[in-house]
């Protein structure tokens, strides 16, 4: 059992908090920063780049069954020894990447990239649970978002550049060398966050927990708004690649470019979520106007012909404004539930968040989905799909229910 401490701070050091925005980057490099390399690997392993492409929802698979384990273990372990061992672990992945030589492999190595690196997710937001009086963390799980917003652009940019001077290979060495090198700073700057009573639930306990979530309304609102802007905007990375091939012949750095600008939504939600005065209102204001956004995204997709890559990346950096707000806000909502095992209940909503990024990529994936109409529906569906949910919890009087603790 681990929901209570009474050593709260308000805010983490510089170092420890700078460590904690460059660990909870490597679930985002670790998917990305290859992807510029696709067509490269693609002919070096006799594969094509929708092969390649499945390794990215391996990938997310991976992710979803780390944040679900990662939340178990620290029930009973220290969730910062956790987290250095993951990044062990996302190196031995790496290093597999870098030696492959066919597809099957390369799957293995991106499977333990992400059991090992993802772990951050769910494992930098127990740190702060445990160490972050509940008032105050806001902030940093803002700092986070905007972050993990701005990796995924950046990843694609500089793995682009790398790709000009360096083989795919030497770029999964490079991983492997940052996953030792966060392990380390992790062990020396996060200190100790262990749960008040550590001790691993039984198997009776854990199932209680998961119904305790599931059952919860607060908690299910928190999960299905988490997912389903995870599904946008992750649906947009996995579909990218062979989207923007397909319709401009736009790969390697000039790929990288255009995909810092959809970010650059994700992090402007998160940035004026962080500073807002009341980041439940925000938040739930963001909602409803992304899903009208998507709505529009939608209908162009059905109607207008190809448009130019710039329109598209415009309009979809205006819609992932509400990703941006959407995660810290669910985020910090489900935080501060007050459910007996707190590293179940994250991880369990971790896991449905990534999973249904996951499932959601495989099955656009499935329909081989690069066409402009296809991937603008992948990408819009979901916000549509929260902003209607939001508009009918409202109506019947739910919407109440579903707050945050503001910061003071």
């Amino acid at each position: 059992m681990s929901n209570g401490n009474s050593s709260f701070s308000k805010k983490f050091s510089s170092g420890a908090m700078i460590t904690l925005l460059l660990v909870v980057m490597a679930p985002q490099l670790g998917l990305s920063v290859i992807t510029p390399s696709f067509a490269r690997m693609a002919s070096d392993l006799n594969v094509n780049v929708a092969q390649l492409q499945w390794t990215t929802t391996i990938y997310m698979a991976g992710y979803a069954l780390s944040m679900f384990v990662g939340g178990f273990l620290a029930e009973k372990y220290d969730a910062v020894k956790l987290q250095a061992f993951g990044l062990i672990v996302f190196s031995i992945g790496s290093i597999l990447c870098a030696f492959s030589q066919s597809i099957f492999p390369l799957s293995a190595g991106r499977l333990l990239q992400a059991l090992g690196g993802t772990s951050a997710t769910v494992l930098c937001r127990l740190i702060i649970r445990r160490r972050i009086d509940p008032a105050f963390r806001i902030a940093p799980l803002a700092n986070l978002t905007m972050v993990i917003s701005l990796t995924p652009a950046l990843a694609p940019l500089l793995g682009g550049v790398a790709s000009l001077f360096f083989p795919w290979r030497a770029i999964f060495v490079v991983l492997a060398v940052l996953g030792i090198t966060l392990s380390l700073l992790c062990l020396g700057f996060l200190g100790s966050a262990k749960a008040d009573e550590p001790s691993l639930p039984s198997l009776a306990s854990t199932l209680s927990s998961i119904g305790a979530s599931l059952s919860n309304l607060s908690y299910l609102w928190y999960s299905a708004a988490l997912a389903l802007v995870w599904m946008s905007y992750f649906g947009f990375l996995a579909l990218s690649p062979g989207f923007f091939e397909t319709n401009y012949g736009i790969t390697g750095i000039s790929y990288g470019v255009l995909m810092l600008w959809p970010a650059v939504g994700y992090w402007f939600g998160s940035y004026l979520i962080k500073h807002t005065a009341n980041p439940t209102k925000f938040a739930h204001t963001s909602i409803m106007v992304s899903g009208l956004v998507a709505l529009a995204v939608l209908l162009v997709g059905l109607v207008a012909p190809v448009l130019p890559a710039w329109v598209v990346i415009a309009i979809l950096c205006t819609q992932f404004i509400g990703v941006g707000a959407t995660i810290p806000y669910s985020q910090n909502g489900q935080l501060a539930l007050p459910f007996l095992l707190p590293g179940v209940s994250t991880g369990l909503f971790f896991f449905i968040q990534m999973m249904s990024g996951a499932v959601y990529a495989a099955v656009a994936n499935s329909f081989e989905a690069t066409s402009f109409r296809s991937v603008l529906a992948f990408v819009a569906a979901p916000q549509l799909v929260l902003g209607l949910a939001f508009v009918a919890i409202s109506l019947i009087g739910g919407g109440g229910k579903f707050r945050v603790p503001t910061r003071k």
